[in-house]
């Protein structure tokens, strides 16, 4: 069974798995700067954009295969 919360919006029950694993990743503060950028331009936070960044592009190569 999958754990996490359940999270209300306006019309939509969103499902948030908790994670209980953390990696460690290096960024230069040039790269810090862009993906701040990013992550704003998209109204996440840093640490959802960069996780949605790398998961997207994980489930992208699996469907090429």
């Amino acid at each position: 069974m999958l754990k996490g919360i359940k999270k209300r919006g306006r019309r939509h029950i969103a499902f948030i798995p908790k994670r209980p694993v953390r990696i460690s990743v290096r960024f230069s503060e040039e790269e810090i700067a862009l993906i701040k950028r990013a992550a704003e331009r998209e109204g996440l936070s840093m640490a959802d954009y960069v996780r949605n960044a790398v998961l997207s592009e994980i489930f992208a190569s699996w469907e090429e295969e």
